[in-house]
């Protein structure tokens, strides 16, 4: 513990050091603010392209700390985005340690925003408004949750260590989610082999209180009810789904069973954007379903390719699919609009070139007035490639190009 203290008062000095330094030399001039892109005549490939095999019907302890601000590496090509700000992680391809997240705005970017930690997950989480951000920080043997702003300042500790253990007692924490208000954190230690040992918890970012949920041995919490402070889906050891409040302890079991689907058998489970529906898939089947709360289904999408990807739009009205091939790589991106059961494709790979074994794509996330959403290029031991896409148009806008891999992203206004 000593140590620990240790090197955190001394991360503390340098950061305090270069922001001194910082302030000397003057502050950097911003780029200029970009303008949104053109939405010029679309290809041949915006057009609005049915696919043929898709059916539908109705249906505590807290230590501040300065954040050091490091030289990020050199894109290869970069383009201000239009609006908004891009967090995302980069790090080593194939590795899944060491990582930086990084912010991209119409500014300019990349800029890595936290750095004053050797090693970082690829996960993390923005709350509701947008102003903060958790995150998991790991050394050699243990792990914890960390809360900063969204510009990266007032970074501090909010969980205890985990040991992430050796072998049979090996285990990782996994962040689930804000609650709608902002104020609490939803995170599960899942052991790899001892599962009885799972245990979920609530942490309250202000006081850095923390409290557990359920049972041990459970799935723990999969979503927090977005429009709700006091709902969380959950699913204990036993496997039937839960809506939990948090606040009373009270629980509710959704009932219903869809047909060919069972929950433990889902490879996604969650609430649609509005809190009202859950939605369910199963990746290899090639099938989405909501259900409402009594277990009635809503929708039933059910297409004959795998599925490889889902985004739902910010208002809930749309929804991105992403189609893979027999090899597991997503072929084409769909959109389908929640009232009309409409689909139609949006982008395809042949819109990055020759389809070739050379590179894949992937779907990123929607913009948050739901008129864009990222896509990633991924050179096989290449370069890596951030795209934005218009939903309505597939008019595709060049970003950042990286020599690092990028995993996850998130859009701010």
């Amino acid at each position: 513990m000593q140590m620990i203290r240790a090197v955190a008062i001394g991360a503390c000095l340098v950061g305090l050091g270069l922001m001194l330094a910082a302030c000397a030399g003057g502050m950097p001039t911003p780029a200029p603010t970009a303008t949104r892109p053109p939405t010029t005549t679309p290809g041949p490939l915006s057009s609005a392209t049915p696919i043929p095999t898709a059916t539908s019907v109705p249906i505590v302890y807290l230590i501040y700390t300065t954040t050091v601000v490091m030289t990020p590496p050199a894109p290869l090509s970069f383009s201000p985005l239009p609006f908004g700000t891009l967090f995302f992680v980069m790090g080593e391809p194939y590795r899944y340690d060491n990582l930086d997240i990084y912010t991209l705005s119409s500014e300019g970017g990349p800029h890595q925003w936290m750095t004053n930690h050797e090693a970082n997950k690829p996960e993390f989480k923005v709350s509701p408004d947008g102003k903060q951000v958790a995150y998991i920080v790991v050394d050699p043997t243990h792990e914890s949750i960390w809360v900063a702003r969204s510009d990266g300042t007032l970074a501090h500790r909010l969980t205890p260590w985990y040991p992430s253990g050796e072998g049979e007692t090996a285990a990782h924490i996994h962040l689930d989610g804000w609650s709608a208000d902002g104020f609490e954190l939803v995170y599960k230690q899942v052991f790899a082999y001892l599962h009885a040992r799972n245990q979920c918890y609530i942490a309250n970012v202000p006081t850095g209180t923390i409290r557990t949920v359920g049972d041990k041995g459970s799935m723990g919490a999969i979503d927090w009810n977005p429009k709700r402070a006091d709902e969380l889906l959950y699913i204990p050891a036993t496997s039937p789904v839960y809506l939990l409040n948090v606040r009373t302890g009270n629980r509710v079991e959704i009932k219903g069973e869809v047909p060919g689907l069972r929950y433990e058998h889902l490879d996604v489970l969650g609430f649609t954007p509005d809190g009202d529906a859950l939605y369910l898939v199963r990746w290899e089947q090639g099938r989405v379903v909501t259900v409402g709360r009594t277990g009635q289904i809503l929708w039933h999408i059910h297409v004959t390719a795998p599925l490889g990807a889902l985004e739902w739009s910010p208002n809930g009205q749309q929804l991105l699919l992403g189609i893979w091939d027999q090899d597991r790589r997503v072929t084409d991106i769909y959109v389908i609009t929640a009232e009309s059961r409409n689909w139609r494709r949006v982008v395809s790979r042949q819109a990055f070139g020759e389809p070739d074994d050379s590179y894949d794509i992937y779907l990123g996330t929607w913009s948050p007035d739901g008129q864009w959403f990222t896509v990633f290029k991924t050179e096989r031991g290449g370069s890596h490639e951030i795209y934005i896409c218009h939903v309505e148009t597939g008019e595709l806008w060049h970003v950042l190009t990286m020599d690092l891999a990028i995993y996850n992203c998130v859009w701010l206004p």
